[in-house]
């Protein structure tokens, strides 16, 4: 199986998230998506949720140039391609020939740079509906934003900093 990790990593105000325009592999070329990558040998062993993290990390500075830390990652979702349709199985399988797991993120995207050939792009998140999206980031990006919004109004956190709003 081979496991790939995507991240959407926002700005502060949620107003602005990183993607990356795809030009690999031909069927995303000319697409946006989240940063990310195949899941390597990345420290820990790939049953460990450490282990995408890690490769998460490791993308995300591979693509755009930036340092993060494997705590500044949340998982969002999982999606997992099965050999056969008809097969209910576990988190990890001996079924799945592909497995995408996303991450999402707050920093300063500001930094970001396009390091390989695929160009990064800052967007507007009220905008990015107009660029030609992946399938993935059609439902992914909106989901990632709003995992942060919940977290911020449900829990009374601003995001990532686990402090209390009412401390500021």
């Amino acid at each position: 199986m081979t496991i790939y990790v995507v991240g959407y990593m926002f700005s502060e105000d949620l107003k602005r998230v990183a993607l990356v325009e795809k030009d690999r592999p031909d069927f995303l070329a000319g697409f946006y998506n989240g940063i990310g990558g195949k899941a390597e040998n990345d420290i820990d062993s790939s049953d460990s949720p450490l282990f995408l993290k890690n490769a998460m990390v490791r993308e995300f500075e591979e693509e755009c140039g930036i340092k993060t830390a494997v705590d500044e990652w949340d998982f969002i979702t999982l999606i997992n391609r099965f050999k056969s349709p008809s097969i209910k199985v576990p988190y990890y399988s001996s079924n799945c020939t592909w497995q995408i797991n996303v991450f999402t993120a707050i920093g300063d995207i500001s930094k970001c740079r396009t390091v390989e050939s695929e160009t990064i792009h800052i967007v507007d998140f009220d905008t990015c509906h107009t660029l030609p999206l992946s399938d993935l980031a059609e439902w992914c990006l909106p989901l990632s934003r709003s995992y942060w919004k919940f977290r911020e109004r449900k829990m009374n956190l601003r995001p990532q900093t686990n402090m209390l709003l009412a401390d500021f």
